[in-house]
């Protein structure tokens, strides 16, 4: 019986250990695209003022990848568990949900060009002409439009959408904590642990 590759683990300064599977999520991330996101400052103009601030989008993406991870373990919990394409779905759209971000963050986004960085994730995701869109197709011909549906908010599992884009999901979630350590504040602390463990489910919303 062939052995399986162990995944790939991420040490990260905030959530401390991520680990990857290598056979699926790794090959996205070691496209081209998403590796660009090592280039892009999570905070825009940010670190003229607080010079800690240079993360990247990359450690961001890696950071929101992992919280949707712990939802999918709460939901189980809950006994209330999303479908294995769910999770798959739900997994690559948490990792590739800011591939489409330029330079300066927001601050820049609709005066370089009047396109938002949501509609170049989506390009990204479904062109044929991107790494990206190869390797999601490898694994299925469905994923890159599925993929695709939960930046768009179409997709038709709403829990998987909503943990991801809501009024508190996990991108917020990450971005919190990561820019508070990043600058040196305490605006955006809170205990994520109490979160998850008191995150409950009302209809397709959690």
């Amino acid at each position: 019986m062939a052995k399986e590759n162990p995944p790939k683990i991420f040490r990260d300064p905030v959530h401390s250990f991520i680990q990857v599977d290598r056979n699926t999520l790794l090959k996205i991330i070691d496209t081209r695209e998403f590796q660009r996101l090592r280039r892009i400052r999570q905070l825009g103009f940010t670190p003229f003022t607080y010079h800690g601030g240079e993360h990247t989008r990359f450690a961001h993406s890696l950071g929101v990848f992992h919280l949707f991870t712990k939802v999918t373990e709460r939901l189980e919990q809950l006994g209330e568990p999303l479908d294995g394409n769910a999770i798959m779905v739900g997994s690559l759209a948490a990792l590739l949900h800011d591939v489409g971000h330029g330079p300066f963050s927001h601050a820049l986004e609709t005066i370089i060009t009047p396109r938002e960085h949501t509609d170049w994730t989506v390009d990204a995701i479904i062109s044929e002409e991107s790494s990206i869109n190869k390797v999601l197709r490898e694994m299925d011909q469905n994923l890159p439009t599925e993929v695709a549906s939960v930046i768009q908010g179409s997709f038709e599992n709403a829990t998987v959408v909503h943990a991801i884009s809501s009024q508190f999901d996990v991108d917020r979630m990450d971005y919190l904590l990561r820019d508070s350590l990043a600058t040196g504040t305490s605006y955006g602390n809170f205990d994520l642990d109490r979160v998850l463990i008191a995150l409950q489910t009302h209809g397709n919303f959690c």
